[in-house]
């Protein structure tokens, strides 16, 4: 294990310097002291957790750094004030050392470090495995050759002696002056005794910025297993080329042997590697140039150290300043090449994986915390029931069809995204390298295992991989969520069975309407409707209240087999599908595969991790649930997320009604094996006090009554007039604003159609989530102008516009309707795709009755439910027109007093796209005449109106300096725009703009690029 050890002297200033040294010689750990930060500081040093202690000053402070791979937990020692101590305990090949980083201000009384300092090497009497050091700024020849002893010294070389710790310097300067020509030793490192003989220290002799030198400490760790640094990785391309030229399985009869023809391919292109995970990566901004001068400060540093006189600090002195401002060049350019290089073609991945690459971090995130057999043994105990086996006999029929066609099979794989390989290494990208012949030959393995009623044993194998839960402790096992890696061949069949089974469900309208989720024309937006609607309906009734916001412990892991089957049989499922799901579900193995061990355990109980049938399977065991609802009460269902309304005349009638379903709802589940976990269930009572009126209680314990609480994504208040869940989505949207701040800056920043993506992902999606129910349109338009604020906003960091451009302006430049229209088109494409559901909908569109469009629909209704109108087709064809009608409307009215000369260069048309969709202009391009477009540019004009500039005459020609007289007629530039003929020959810079002709516009770009015109 490589350890460092420095006083930085300013985490913030010398970070780059750190890290490169840190990757340079894979160092795993960092004590650092005098780090110079306070709360408020974000330094990230890239794949590393730190750990800090920090002064409010910000001065002095302490920090551990810790690679991302180990395991750590920290303890800020306040206790030892004035010393300044931060310890972090670490595992490390499942051994637990404990690393402590300690700074001795100057001014600190020997009395209190007496005090403190023996106070801590009391407590680490006992303890092995300790790695402590820091700055004593204290002197003794303990630990310095040659050393003048002070009284600090003497006293912390005394408390060093009655301790068990060992002073493992070895009289090495620590700390040098270059003003006055000194060395000292004054930073040490103490050992517990178990490791004397496995540790190496050295002082090395890099300056990374500080007047402290680097110290490595090198621990030899015993690894437990001496192959891990060799890994394997299959030859994915040539698996591919012989998948498709020599892979041949007509042969095959079973499952089996087509996985095993499929394996032989894998495992004869397995190639053992040396894991590189630790190897050095430059960081994004490292040049040649940089790598030279880096060199020629160790020289010199290394001359210093030899002949320490005033002409060689000088030469040190001014090397590090060449280096600083190399570096701080170099990162400026490589930022503005980092974010030109995110182009229109780059998908959502490329960015976010250059994004990662510029911080020189680690994409892959590290989620396996089980490195033993008895972790292993624990985390299947926690998820799953080990069960012994069951033996299953089901009613012998005979099937005279076809379980799928060749067709569908290959459909299936086509349609599959590339996502991690199963069990057997096989993965759906190898898959869609298939011959027809083979998949004909699966199709047949198919059809012949569902004729013989056979689940092969492989398809009821799963592998798990613990995944972190947001925001839990890592070093919980129970903070880790099971993730199952299925069969690849048999996720393909169980496509084309749920396909099956959910034709069956909605043909025969088997689900009730309440449950959602995992449904044709079922989303979380009809969810939320009918939640909200049934609220508003109680209170048009005169009726109080409740939402019930339930929490099943462990729902899918607990279903019930063999209750689970006997209910698909009382809804007349078909028996080849019933037996089928029995064999399938009875019996399963759960494996975690580590190099170390293997753990297999045998389950007949709940319902698959990650398997695509599981969530139908769960509303259809669920189904009697929906049995307990009546006018008092309503339950509704999106898979193990039920939510409770209950109603009442008066409070007392209320809470009684809510106790007794939540008693009746509890009996119901316990039928199914399930219950509920009371000390998660929270409920809102909708009323505009904060008052108490009553409790409801789950097996005797009270639930938490809540002001509001997210629901599908959405925050439910209980006055719902959804203020919190705006003012959460305006603080999500703001923070994504300084993420475009980021990428757009004002010179070489990205192309504002990669920028249009990442704001459509980020904040559009965001403010029309759910829009049908966050949205009341008939009020709250001052809410909505806060939305389109934050959305202008965004808009402006996007497309290069200035804060005067007019809002007219820019949406109908990018082609995007404002936020009350957006929300109304979201709303009404929503009604017509429910119009096209099995279920009526007029109780929803009344809800929506205030909006014109609505009154089309309405007044329609009888004529699309009979003929089965095409939603698309409806929709293009009268609501999105009267839609851009009104747009229109309102774009006439408004730039009749603002965004004349935008309307002009439009020819007063709206588009739905960019107008800069088709053209081939770079990003600063794009921008430049985003902002001619508006009329509104960084010219003197706008510079007085803003009062950064006195005046608005051109210094030249007398003239007001706008952007027309720039381009066109300023006489300074005479000369240069000769060159240029379509700036030469237009009569203003309006008609060239309204040409929109993508040579003359480059050209604009070009003539202002060349004499430096920035506006």
């Amino acid at each position: 294990m490589k350890i460092t050890q420095i006083n930085i002297r300013s985490l913030k200033s010398n970070k780059s310097l750190l890290e490169q040294y840190i990757n340079e010689n894979k160092i795993e750990c960092a004590l650092l002291s005098e780090i110079w930060t306070n709360k408020k500081s974000k330094i990230n040093i890239a794949g590393f957790r730190k750990h800090l202690h920090s002064r409010e000053n910000g001065y002095g402070g302490v920090g551990i750094l810790i690679n991302n791979k180990i395991i750590s937990k920290s303890k800020v020692r306040s206790d030892l004030e004035p010393l300044e101590v931060i310890e972090v305990q670490i595992k490390k090949e499942n051994k637990d050392y404990i690393l402590i980083s300690i700074y001795i201000p100057p001014q600190t009384r020997n009395k209190d470090i007496k005090e403190k300092l023996g106070k801590l090497l009391n407590e680490l009497v006992n303890k092995n495995n300790v790695i402590l050091g820091g700055d004593f700024n204290a002197r003794h020849d303990m630990w310095e050759n040659n050393s003048i002893n002070n009284g600090r010294g003497v006293l912390i070389a005394e408390l060093i002696s009655l301790s068990n710790l060992i002073c493992i310097n070895d009289g090495q300067h620590t700390h040098y002056s270059s003003h006055r020509n000194t060395t000292s030793a004054i930073d040490l490192t103490l050992i517990s005794p178990n490791l004397i003989d496995k540790v190496q220290w050295n002082v090395n002799e890099t300056e990374i910025g500080s007047d402290h030198f680097p110290i490595d400490i090198n621990i030899s760790v015993e690894r437990q297993n001496l192959q891990e640094k060799l890994k394997t990785k299959l030859d994915l391309s040539e698996i591919k080329i012989q998948l498709k030229n020599n892979l041949n399985l007509n042969e095959c009869t079973t499952a089996e042997e087509i996985e095993g023809e499929i394996k032989k391919i894998i495992l004869n292109n397995i190639k053992t590697f040396k894991d590189n995970n630790d190897k050095y990566i430059p960081k994004y901004w490292w040049t040649e140039e940089i790598g030279r001068l880096w060199k020629i400060k160790k020289e010199k540093f290394k001359l210093y150290k030899k002949h320490k006189t005033d002409y060689t600090a000088k030469e040190l002195r001014k090397i590090t300043a060449r280096l600083k401002l190399e570096i701080k060049k170099s990162k400026k350019k490589a930022w503005i090449t980092f974010i030109e290089s995110i182009n229109p073609g780059s998908s959502p991945l490329e960015i976010w994986e250059k994004i990662n690459r510029f911080n020189n971090k680690k994409i892959k995130r590290r989620n396996n915390i089980i490195e033993t057999k008895e972790q292993g043994i624990d985390f299947i105990e926690h998820n799953f029931i080990e069960e012994e086996y069951k033996t299953v006999t089901t009613q012998s029929i005979d099937i005279d069809y076809d379980f799928c066609s060749f067709e569908e099979v290959k459909e299936i794989i086509k349609s599959n995204k590339n996502t991690t390989p199963g069990i057997n290494e096989i993965s759906h990208e190898m898959m869609k390298k298939l011959t027809d012949e083979n998949i004909k030959a699966i199709t047949n393995i198919y059809n012949k295992t569902w004729r013989e009623q056979k689940v092969p044993n492989s398809w009821k194998k799963s592998k798990i991989i613990p995944i972190l839960k947001p925001k839990k402790d890592e070093t919980d096992i129970t903070s880790y969520r099971p993730i199952a890696l299925l069969n690849v061949i048999a996720k393909n069949f169980h496509k084309i069975l749920i396909n099956k089974i959910n034709n069956l469900v909605y043909n025969n309208k088997i689900l009730p309407n309440n449950t959602y989720g995992f449904r044709k024309n079922r989303n979380t937006t009809d969810y939320l409707l009918n939640l909200t609607n049934t609220i508003k309906e109680n209170n048009k009734r005169g009726m109080k209240s409740i939402a019930i916001i339930t929490d099943i412990s462990k729902a899918f892991d607990n279903v019930n087999i063999e209750t689970l089957i006997k209910k698909l049989r009382e809804l007349n499922f078909p028996t080849e599908i019933t037996n089928w799901l029995e064999h399938l579900l009875n019996n399963r193995e759960i494996i975690i595969d580590e190099e170390s061990y293997t753990e297999t355990i045998l389950t007949s109980t709940g319902l698959p991790q990650g398997s695509i049938l599981s969530p139908t399977l769960f509303n259809l065991y669920t189904i009697n649930l929906h049995k307990i609802n009546s006018t008092d009460c309503k339950i509704l269902q999106f898979a193990d997320d039920i939510t409770l309304i209950v109603s009442g005349k008066n409070n007392t009638k209320l809470y009684q009604n809510a106790n007794k379903l939540c008693e009746t709802l509890k009996k119901e589940l316990k039928k199914l094996d399930l219950e509920l976990n009371p000390n998660k269930c929270k409920y809102i009572q909708f009323d505009k006090t904060n008052k108490n009126k009553g409790e409801i209680k789950i097996n005797n314990i009270k639930i938490k009554e809540e002001r509001y609480h997210k629901i599908l994504g959405v925050y439910i208040d209980k006055q719902l007039n959804f203020k919190i869940h705006k003012k959460e989505i305006k603080a999500q949207c703001e923070k994504y604003t300084n993420l475009l701040k980021i990428f757009s800056r004002s010179r070489g920043g990205a192309h504002p159609k990669s920028l249009t993506m990442i704001y459509k992902s980020l904040i559009n999606s965001r403010i029309n989530y759910a829009a049908p129910v966050v949205w009341d349109h008939k009020e709250n338009l001052l809410e909505k102008n806060i939305l389109q604020i934050v959305k202008n906003k965004a808009l402006r960091i996007v497309m290069g516009y200035t804060k005067s451009t007019p809002i007219t302006s820019m949406l109908a430049d990018v082609g995007e309707m404002p936020t009350r229209l957006e929300h109304e088109k979201n709303t009404i494409k929503h009604l017509i795709r429910r119009i096209q559901g099995p279920d009526s909908c007029p109780n929803i569109i009344n809800q929506y009755r205030e909006l014109e469009n609505i009154n089309y629909i309405k007044n329609n209704y009888e004529e699309f439910e009979e003929t089965g109108t095409n939603t698309e087709e409806l929709d293009k064809e009268k609501i999105l027109e009267n839609l851009k009608v009104k747009w229109k409307s309102d774009y006439q009215n408004i730039t009749e007093n603002v965004g004349k000369y935008n309307k002009q260069i439009r020819n007063n048309k709206l588009e739905d796209k960019p107008w800069f969709k088709n053209k081939k202009l770079n990003a600063r391009a794009t921008k430049l005449i985003n902002r001619l477009r508006s009329g509104h540019s960084y010219d003197k004009k706008f510079l007085k109106k803003i009062k950064i500039s006195e005046n608005d005459q051109c210094d030249l020609c007398n003239t007001e300096e706008n952007a027309n007289h720039i381009i066109i007629n300023c006489k300074k530039y005479d000369i240069s725009r000769r060159k240029y003929k379509s700036i030469t020959n237009a009569p203003d810079l309006q008609s060239i703009l309204k040409e929109n002709k993508t040579n003359k516009l480059i050209e604009i770009y070009e003539f202002t690029k060349e004499n430096n015109i920035d506006i």
